[in-house]
C-alpha cells in the first residue's frame, strides 16, 4: 500500500486534471478538496474520486471553466445553476455568495442545481465558520442508494449534512450521511478488497451483504438508513434532506430517471453576531464542550470526542506519517496519468 505526502498528492492530482483540460485554478481547487479529505481520514471522498471525475470530463458531463449563473436572488437568498461545472468549484462559489449575503442580511441561503459531485461537505461549511458564521450544507445525489425504512430496494440518496460551528479554536464540524454509511466508504472497501460489516448493506430480499462487489453489480442493492433498529430516524432525516437539497434547488429529488447524476445543494451561512455577541457565543460553546467531556467514560472507551476532533487528529497524524492509498486506487491513477501523459515522479 503506497504512502504519499499531501504535497505530492496535490501536485499529481492537479497535474492530471490540468492534462484533462481543467484550468489551473480549478484543478488546484479540486486537488485541495480531494487531498484534504484523505488527510482528515475521509478516503471515501479523497483521490479515489479522481478517476470518476476524469470519466465525467471525458464524456463532457463535467464542464471545467464554466461560469455559474444566478437564476434568482434576494438580499438573503440565491438560486444558482451550476452549469454542470466541477462540483468543488461550484460549491465553493455558492458558499462564497451565501457568506456575502449573511454579512449584510444576517443569513444567506443558497440552493444549487446542475452541479457535479462536490466531495466532502466540510470544505464548504467551514468556509462560513472561518468568518464567524455557522455553516450548514445538505446535498442529495439524485441516484437512489438507500432503502427506505421497511423497504429493501434503493429509493433515497445518502443525503449527507454538514454543520460547522465557529469556536475560539478549530470549528466544531459534524459531517455525516443520513444513511449508515456513505457510498464512497463501500468503494474504499471494494478497492481495498475488504468485506463490508453486517449492517451496512442489504440485497433486494432484505438480507445482509458483506461483499462490496455485489453492491456495484447489475442489480443495485441498498445501503441501510442510519439508526439500526431505529432506522426510521435516519430514513426520516434522509427523506427531508432530499427534499431540501433536491426539491428546493430545482435539481430534483432522488428517483429512477436516467439522468446526469449530480448534487442538488442547500447551503446556509448564519451570522452569529446578529443573534448573540461572539464572545458570549464562544464562551457558551466552550462551557458546553467541557460539560459533555466531563461525563464518566463508558467501558471500552478512552475519552469523549466532540464533532471534528477525530478528523483533526487524523489530519495531524497523516501530516506526519503520510497518506495511505490502496493499491487498486493507485493503479487506476497511474493508468490515467499514463493516458494523459503525466509524469508521476
Amino acid at each position: 500500500m503506497p504512502i504519499f505526502t499531501k504535497n505530492y498528492l496535490r501536485k499529481i492530482t492537479s497535474n492530471i486534471l490540468k492534462a484533462a483540460k481543467v484550468p489551473a485554478n480549478e484543478a488546484l481547487m479540486v486537488a485541495d478538496c480531494l487531498v484534504e479529505s484523505n488527510l482528515a481520514g475521509h478516503d471515501s471522498h479523497g483521490i479515489i474520486r479522481l478517476t470518476k471525475y476524469l470519466d465525467l470530463l471525458k464524456k463532457g458531463k463535467a464542464k471545467p471553466g464554466i461560469k455559474i449563473k444566478i437564476i434568482k436572488q434576494t438580499p438573503s437568498s440565491a438560486v444558482i445553476d451550476g452549469k454542470w461545472g466541477l462540483g468543488q468549484v461550484v460549491a465553493y462559489r455558492a458558499m462564497e455568495i451565501a457568506v456575502q449575503k449573511a454579512k449584510k442580511s444576517s443569513i444567506g441561503i443558497v440552493t444549487v442545481h446542475h452541479s457535479n459531485h462536490i466531495g466532502r461537505l466540510a470544505h464548504y461549511a467551514t468556509m462560513a465558520a472561518k468568518q464567524n458564521m455557522i455553516g450548514i450544507i445538505i446535498v442529495n445525489g439524485t441516484r437512489a442508494h438507500v432503502a427506505p425504512y421497511g423497504g429493501c430496494e434503493p429509493r433515497l440518496s445518502t443525503s449527507p449534512i454538514c454543520i460547522a460551528i465557529p469556536t475560539k479554536n478549530k470549528p466544531l464540524v459534524l459531517d455525516m450521511a443520513s444513511s449508515v454509511v456513505s457510498e464512497g466508504k463501500i468503494r474504499v472497501r471494494k478497492n481495498a478488497k475488504k468485506d463490508i460489516p453486517v449492517g451496512w448493506l442489504i440485497d433486494t430480499n432484505g438480507k445482509p451483504i458483506t461483499d462490496p462487489k455485489i453492491f456495484y453489480g447489475p442489480i443495485r442493492q441498498s445501503i441501510l438508513p442510519l439508526g439500526g433498529i431505529a432506522g426510521y430516524k435516519g430514513f426520516g432525516l434522509g427523506f427531508m434532506f432530499d427534499i431540501l437539497a433536491g426539491g428546493l434547488s430545482g435539481n430534483g429529488c432522488t428517483n429512477k430517471e436516467d439522468r446526469h447524476i449530480g448534487n442538488g445543494i442547500f447551503m446556509e451561512a448564519l451570522k452569529v453576531e446578529s443573534f448573540i455577541p461572539l464572545r458570549d457565543f464562544y464562551a457558551e460553546v466552550e462551557k458546553f464542550i467541557k460539560f459533555v467531556k466531563s461525563s464518566k467514560i463508558a467501558p471500552g472507551f478512552k475519552e469523549i470526542l466532540v464533532p471534528g476532533e477525530p478528523e483533526n487528529r487524523t489530519l495531524q497524524e497523516r501530516n506526519k506519517k503520510g497518506i495511505f492509498i490502496d493499491d487498486t486506487t493507485w493503479q487506476e491513477i497511474k493508468n490515467r496519468a499514463k493516458e494523459l501523459k503525466v509524469n508521476l515522479f
